[in-house]
């Protein structure tokens, strides 16, 4: 089972792959152990060319983590440096899971989608929010729901699709 400081020395392995990789000049970011929350499980700050992660997370889901949510934050970083004025070619915005993320995401093997899902992970960091289990009628893939979103659900007000097979999610209690 790696440590904390191999899995470390992983992610800057992944991302300077990622960076070497690009043909264009990019600044190696800097990378942030900081990220504790339900909200959010790492980001891009182009301010300061950072990516935030959370340990926690790393630690417990290891390679999934690195290679969905370290490479779709580099993915971030790397359309940043390709568009640094913040619009494309055609003079539209770039927008930060638009067809430009979408197609650097793609060039390294994630789908680019502005979330996954990591099984458990709220009851993982922050504040222990009450999540509601979810399962897909289609391929049987589990999610969980916040009780906001639940209460949708369950006043008829909201459906929820899986992202796998685009069927619809139902309560399991």
């Amino acid at each position: 089972m790696p440590s904390m400081r191999n899995l470390r020395i992983e992610v800057q392995e992944i991302i300077d792959q990622m960076v070497q990789s690009r043909r264009r000049q990019i600044n190696t970011p800097v990378v942030v152990y900081d990220v504790n929350s339900t909200r959010t499980l790492g980001y891009y700050d182009k301010r300061d060319n950072s990516i935030h992660l959370n340990e926690v997370l790393l630690d417990h889901y290891k390679e999934l983590y690195i290679n969905e949510v370290v490479v779709h934050e580099m993915c971030h970083c790397i359309v940043d440096h390709m568009y640094p004025l913040g619009w494309n070619s055609k003079g539209k915005d770039v927008k930060p899971h638009g067809p430009e993320f979408k197609a650097v995401a793609r060039s390294f093997g994630i789908s680019g989608k502005a979330s996954i899902n990591l099984p458990g992970f709220r009851g993982l960091v922050g504040t222990k929010s009450k999540v509601h289990d979810y399962v897909c009628s289609g391929c049987m893939e589990e999610y969980e729901l916040s009780t906001i979103r639940h209460n949708r659900v369950m006043r008829g007000q909201s459906t929820y699709s899986c992202g796998k097979c685009k069927s619809q999610i139902n309560y399991k209690g």
